[in-house]
């Protein structure tokens, strides 16, 4: 029988998941309704204008970001500012990394005013062991021949002994590891080399955003360049997750801040992402799973397949003897989404080239990696489409939640597998 404190007890549970129940659906309403409201508004102004993403380039890493940077930090650069941008970005980053005594002293000496920025420097064909070679994404060198590389990452995979290939052209050049969040280069690429003596992190939602920022100041007095370097900074907060909107950002921070009950609300909804994050996972499972079963194919889930600290995959086998699979996954912390066709036992040359030959590479597209943990992969795509690689924003878990996405991917799932029929890679049965 229960006791009268074990009653009062679980009553006081009750009440206290009942009582914030109510403030935090009007909190979550309120904060929809005030980022509706600004959307609205955007659509008016044409802050939703952005010629980076009306193009289709806003992920093209070469193409777009690197280029973009190399240009601005170029002194030649037909921005027309000379060094200036230069010496803001080398000011900035010898302020951030005052444990890096070799990357500060070249930052102090370095001549900014007659420096040369080249981007997809090509240091040569990559080597067959992959320890030489390659194509730095940007390359910046004065007159004396000091050197500063940037290795650029939005959404790329590393490279096998990318950043020790890079080191080894240059031993004595501080390499800057650019990524969305500042996420350290994958143990595949950096070798030996250690963060703050060979290589520093940086960020674009921080470090590159503070800098351009800075640049925007510059340039108040040339409209077109003030108004460029805007437009990208509002790309850069698109693609790091955040708001470019800083009067929404005030406003529901006034909401939120405005009673007790609505930051117990507040807190209690941002400890409970993640939650929410792993129930839509498994209901993507789940849903991939059910497409499994109905072609009869034997299918490996890892149990913990929500962990971004790791690389997952999903494993589809199209083969009785389970030989060969098609995969789909995440790279470690989420940076990357990726499909593909896995040999278990080695690649089958012949197999390797009706592969190589097939539909499957002009429909869906493909990427080239080179030796190392890519050694038994017939086939590899990382997915260029941000909905696929941005999984810190609601749009990819809104299509979770609908069943899109997961019909997205049953669907090039089955393309595949229809298309290894084709070819003879297996059986029609």
């Amino acid at each position: 029988m229960q006791s009268i404190e074990t009653g009062i007890f679980n009553l006081t549970i009750i009440n206290s998941l009942q009582m914030p129940q109510s403030t935090t659906e009007h909190l979550l309403s309120s904060v929809y309704d005030i980022n509706k409201k600004y959307d609205e508004i955007n659509k008016i102004t044409g802050e939703r204008f952005n010629i980076f993403q009306i193009l289709k380039v806003a992920t093209r890493e070469a193409r777009t970001h690197s280029a973009f940077l190399a240009e601005l930090l170029h002194p030649s650069g037909t921005h027309g500012y000379r060094d200036t941008f230069l010496r803001i970005f080398l000011s900035q980053q010898q302020k951030k990394h005052t444990k890096f005594d070799r990357f500060i002293v070249l930052l102090k000496t370095f001549e900014s005013e007659n420096a040369r920025t080249t981007p997809e420097k090509h240091i040569g064909f990559i080597s067959d062991d992959g320890s030489e070679g390659g194509r730095m994404d940007i390359l910046i060198r004065d007159r004396s021949n000091r050197t500063i590389i940037i290795e650029n990452k939005i959404y790329a995979v590393d490279q096998t002994m990318q950043l020790v290939r890079y080191n080894k052209a240059y031993p004595s050049a501080p390499i800057f590891y650019l990524s969305l969040y500042g996420l350290p280069p994958s143990p595949d690429s950096s070798g030996q080399l250690q963060e703050e003596a060979d290589y520093v992190c940086i960020s674009y939602k921080e470090d590159i955003l503070d800098w351009l920022s800075a640049c925007v100041e510059e340039t108040v007095s040339h409209p077109l360049l003030h108004q460029t370097i805007i437009q990208y900074i509002h790309l850069i907060k698109y693609l790091t997750n955040q708001s470019t909107n800083v009067h929404m950002e005030q406003e529901i921070a006034i909401l939120m801040a405005s009673s007790k009950e609505n930051i117990i609300s507040a807190y209690t909804v941002r400890n409970s992402i993640e939650k929410m994050e792993s129930m839509l996972t498994e209901r993507l499972l789940e849903q991939l799973k059910e497409f499994a079963i109905s072609l009869g194919l034997l299918c490996e889930f890892p149990d913990d397949f929500g962990k971004v600290s790791e690389e997952r995959e999903l494993n589809f086998y199209v083969t009785d003897q389970k030989e060969i699979m098609i995969c789909l996954g995440f790279d470690k912390w989420r940076s990357s989404f990726f499909i593909g066709i896995f040999a278990e036992n080695g690649i089958d040359p012949t197999i390797k080239s009706k592969i190589t030959s097939s539909l499957i590479i002009t429909t869906i597209g493909s990427t080239m990696c080179i030796g190392g943990k890519y050694s038994n992969w017939y086939y590899l795509h990382y997915y260029e489409d941000r909905k696929l690689r941005a999984w810190d924003t609601h749009e990819i878990w809104c299509e979770i939640l609908d069943g899109s996405l997961a019909q997205d991917l049953c669907r090039q799932l089955a393309f595949i597998i229809q298309e290894l029929k084709n070819i003879g890679v297996i059986s029609n049965k």
